[in-house]
């Protein structure tokens, strides 16, 4: 799958389709952990593959996010809670 910045998509149900384990027996509960939040596509794919194997997401983090517009101050931007799906 084509990465999005080479032309890829965000479409969360292709990620969702692309996501394979080894082995989750015995995992229950889970937290995600993404490096970066622009669409939320990756982090809906992975809640929705692990639910459909019976693992509860407890948290999910972002370290950062895309800013669509230049914070007119980057060490004062608010904190933000992204929604789960």
């Amino acid at each position: 799958m084509a990465s999005s910045r080479t032309g890829g998509g965000r479409n969360p149900q292709i990620i969702l389709e692309n996501l394979r384990s080894r082995n989750l027996e015995g995992i229950r509960t889970a937290i995600l952990l993404d490096d970066v939040y622009t669409s939320g596509a990756h982090m809906r794919a992975a809640e929705s593959y692990l639910r459909s194997k019976n693992i509860k997401i407890e948290h999910a983090f972002v370290v950062a996010r895309t800013a669509w517009k230049k914070p007119d101050n980057m060490f004062k931007v608010t904190p933000e809670i992204v929604p789960v799906y």
